[in-house]
């Protein structure tokens, strides 16, 4: 039941990053194309002189591309560093405690822990407390902390003098 219930969250993850790739190649390939459609309108317009002053080149281009083009690179960028976050934080873990499986996951939103595979707790995009407790059936309490930087997802301490765990 607990292999089920993690290729199922495995499956959302993988599901939400591929998503994520396909909105940074379609705006990338957004950006590429109107970047080449404003380059197709290029004029190039050479300014004849007289005697002392010189000529010059004037380059025109059609500027009602800007927006697209604009639109095309921000939203790869933004989509790009929201895969690349996902990738570097977030993922789930398993702790196991007295026949219990207790699935921490921490994702771009939200953070939830899960026991034997029921959601139990979650903290949302504008919880102040970085802190989750659900108790077991053996009236044990388990307090998840969840981490602000890249390298722990979250620590994890039990009631009953349990060592506690960094995940």
């Amino acid at each position: 039941m607990q292999a089920d219930f993690e290729r199922e969250l495995s499956a959302k993850i993988r599901t939400r990053r591929l998503i994520t790739g396909c909105l940074v190649l379609i705006f990338l390939a957004m950006f590429i194309l109107f970047v080449s459609l404003r380059e197709s309108t290029k004029q190039v317009i050479v300014h004849e002189a007289g005697f002392i002053i010189p000529s010059w080149t004037e380059v025109n281009y059609n500027n009602g591309y800007i927006l697209p083009i604009t639109l095309g690179i921000m939203g790869a960028v933004l989509s790009g560093i929201f895969l690349i976050v996902d990738f570097a934080m977030c993922g789930f873990r398993t702790v196991h405690k007295d026949g219990h499986d207790i699935t921490v996951c921490r994702g771009i939103t939200h953070n939830t822990v899960y026991v034997d595979g029921q959601e139990k707790g979650r903290l949302g995009p504008f919880d102040i407390s970085n802190v989750v407790e659900v108790w077991l059936s053996n009236r044990v309490r388990v307090t998840v902390s969840f981490s602000r930087v890249i390298w722990y997802m979250a620590h994890v301490s039990f009631s009953d003098d349990t060592a506690s765990r960094e995940v």
